[in-house]
């Protein structure tokens, strides 16, 4: 199939995008299913124009839509690094607004699970991750301060806790002979 997308498979998906989703049929068996979902989720992550041709297709196609959706979600913690967040999510504000535009009209097959699934992906997409960075700052922020403290609290530098922790676990003299290299190395680089 690699064959078939050509030389720069980035700037000839969108080709292949129209025809998967038309492809896709319900009653077709579930390994076919499955093949076209995967397909279409390949032209989306690889070229970004498919994004802009799955929105111009996604009313005459909406069942198929709503599966490519639903398919999106379910796979999301393995889908997830491989898209255009930004695009993905203004295209799901595009879907919102025909969904939304198309509860008026009467006999629309597949609405309800394109919204539904709609809804779904934009929630996992401004679900807010757990905050690693923050967490590391302020564990950061708290060993520096208990650090500086305990340095200060005590007469000297030699007679703080800090000071005796680092040299019973051998840090102290780890560091030592690292600065002893840096200072050998930038008094070389210097002169």
């Amino acid at each position: 199939m690699e064959l078939a997308f050509g030389n720069n498979p980035s700037h000839s998906l969108r080709l292949f995008f129209s025809s998967y989703l038309a492809r896709y049929n319900v009653n077709a068996n579930q390994g076919i299913k499955n093949e076209l979902l995967s397909c279409m989720v390949k032209c989306l992550t690889t070229d970004k124009q498919s994004f802009s041709v799955w929105c111009q297709l996604y009313t005459k196609h909406l069942v198929a839509s709503g599966y490519l959706l639903e398919h999106i979600c379910n796979e999301w913690s393995e889908l997830a690094p491989l898209f255009d967040k930004k695009l993905l999510h203004e295209t799901l504000r595009s879907f919102s607004v025909t969904n939304e535009e198309m509860e008026t009209q009467s006999n629309r097959d597949g609405l309800a699970h394109c919204q539904a699934a709609t809804k779904d992906l934009v929630g996992r997409l401004t679900r807010a991750s757990f905050p690693w960075g923050l967490l590391i700052f302020l564990l950061v922020s708290v060993v520096a301060s208990i650090v500086v403290y305990d340095v200060l609290s005590s007469p000297n530098w030699r007679m703080s806790r800090t000071m005796s922790f680092l040299e019973h676990y051998g840090i102290f003299a780890l560091l030592e002979q690292a600065w002893g290299r840096i200072h050998t190395f930038l008094t070389l680089a210097a002169g």
